[in-house]
């Protein structure tokens, strides 16, 4: 009728209307999953989350706050993400626990959460508990190195990038009897290598094998060599030979040229490992490492001697790039085997005379006993005292040190 709308027209708005409204309803939808989910009411998340009270220690338990860290990672699988924000407050309790055990054991799980969560909430929530961990007690910071790559590979590389910045802080530790701690830190970081490219490597972690191959423990140098050997893998994968070149320049620096005997003979290990696992071809290492691997030839400590010799005459001279009749660096490397088996000490003549599938006896005894190159003389004493020992007490069976009757032979 007059002064109203046709029904076409009508019509025509209603179905205007709906699709204006599909598309809030499909964002309101969206924003409903983003926001936090309420968590009904239960009375064991209620009791679980009333353990974090320091007034529950002194009542109920003293170690009732660990059993709530250990518990946690289970809790919140439990609950899921869209809940993590009811277990947010109680985990940022657990991190800052007076006690080191409770912290402890949340530094343990730190990587177990982070694949519940997710990138966006692990970056947000976990990483500042995550770097507040690198500045704790050492017992702490162990928790977080055993699983350092699982946590890092649960991070966007925007963030990974971050903590790889952070993770100078493990080359420093609290306790300088405790080996352990750069051993596990030595291990990971070669496992880390997978998770970054060359750049990043460079940057952030070039400088704690640095530190490592100068430490006091031989074990913890003897895995920093391993790790020397893995970058430098990385960066001929990834074809970056500039940066391989600047990081053996370092090396050589450091290491090549120390004033002290560990760093010279450190050096020396290097150049083995790097030869004998292929991390850079034979031919760089003849013109990058040679050099001053060769003047350690005419080093007065026999200690750095004794691997040169086994790094020329049972490594580098069985490559097929020294096998060559015309190669430039030949004549070089052969001289200075003859000088090694002319030397007046006796174990780096015996490397640089015999033949490799001979060295395999004195191998155990010269330079794996904790992977610390021991001199004859110690050997021989330690030998003289068990022979005195089995004398005096007949009955008494002493184990002997691996490689005594390859010494026996040399003598």
């Amino acid at each position: 009728g007059p002064g109203q709308p046709c029904r076409g027209a009508s019509d025509h708005r209603e179905a205007g209307q709906r699709r204006d409204a599909a598309p809030l309803e499909e964002n309101k939808s969206k924003l409903q999953d983003r926001a936090p989910h309420p968590l009904p009411r239960h009375r064991q998340y209620d009791q679980y989350v009333s353990t974090t009270d320091p007034a529950r220690a002194q009542t109920v338990d003293t170690d009732i706050a660990k059993h709530c860290a250990s518990s946690l990672p289970a809790v919140a699988l439990a609950l899921g993400r869209p809940h993590w924000h009811s277990l947010k407050d109680t985990y940022e309790t657990l991190a800052s626990d007076v006690q080191r055990k409770v912290r402890r054991t949340l530094a343990f799980s730190v990587h177990e959460p982070a694949v519940i969560l997710g990138n966006q909430l692990t970056a947000a929530d976990r990483v500042p508990i995550f770097n507040g961990f690198l500045k704790d007690l050492d017992a702490v910071r162990t928790g977080v190195l055993r699983h350092l790559c699982a946590f890092l590979k649960s991070l966007h590389e925007d963030k990974r990038r971050e903590c790889l910045y952070q993770l100078q802080a493990f080359a420093v530790t609290h306790n300088s009897r405790n080996w352990r701690f750069p051993c596990d830190l030595a291990e990971d970081l070669i496992l880390i290598l997978e998770l970054c490219n060359s750049n990043d490597v460079y940057d952030f972690l070039m400088q704690i094998p640095l530190k490592l191959c100068a430490d006091k423990v031989s074990e913890v140098r003897w895995l920093s060599f391993k790790l020397v050997v893995a970058i430098l893998q990385k960066f001929r994968s990834n074809s970056e030979s500039a940066l391989g070149l600047n990081f053996i320049k370092e090396l050589t620096l450091r290491f090549g040229h120390c004033s002290k005997w560990v760093g010279r003979q450190a050096w020396a290990f290097m150049c083995q490992a790097a030869v004998s696992k292929e991390g850079i071809p034979v031919g760089q290492v003849a013109e990058r490492f040679l050099p001053s691997p060769l003047c350690l030839a005419a080093d007065p400590v026999p200690n750095a001697g004794v691997p040169l010799a086994k790094t020329l005459k049972q490594t580098l001279l069985e490559k097929a790039y020294f096998r060559n009749a015309g190669n430039p660096h030949l004549e070089v490397v052969k001289e200075t085997v003859l000088a090694l088996q002319s030397d007046r000490d006796q174990d780096v003549n015996s490397f640089a005379t015999l033949e490799p599938e001979q060295q395999t006896v004195t191998d155990t005894a010269v330079l794996e006993t904790r992977n610390q190159p021991l001199r004859s003389h110690t050997v021989r004493s330690i030998h003289a005292w068990r022979l005195w020992l089995d004398r005096v007490e007949g009955d008494l069976k002493v184990p002997r040190l691996p490689g005594e009757e390859g010494f026996l032979k040399l003598w």
